[in-house]
């Protein structure tokens, strides 16, 4: 059964991931230094890896270094890892593909 606390934590890690890891992206991509650099793999801007799964390192790191808190339920340090990898990521997706649009719609 799922606590309300787990419940809550992994709540808070996709917040943690998700909001710095859509601006990170989006900030990103709509540079014109990723606009004019295709000098990293295939073709795209050096660095956009990074930018893209920046919210996911932000997550792992703030859910790791909370989970070794007293009061940090214990049994939600597993599932909100996995909310900050997923959510992480996927909001750098958005962000990247809403940073390229607005870059060529300027």
């Amino acid at each position: 059964m799922i606590s309300t606390a787990t419940i809550l934590v992994c709540v808070l890690a996709a917040a943690v991931a998700g909001l710095p890891g859509y601006y990170i992206s989006f900030c990103f991509n709509r540079s014109n230094y990723a606009a004019n650099d295709r000098s990293g793999d295939f073709g795209t801007p050096r660095g956009g890896f990074f930018a893209t799964f920046g919210g996911t390192l932000i997550g792992m790191v703030a859910v790791s270094l909370a989970s070794h808190l007293p009061s940090f339920p214990q049994e939600a340090a597993g599932p909100a890892l996995i909310v900050a990898m997923f959510v992480g990521g996927i909001a750098g997706f958005i962000g990247m593909t809403r940073g390229q649009k607005s870059r060529k719609a300027s």
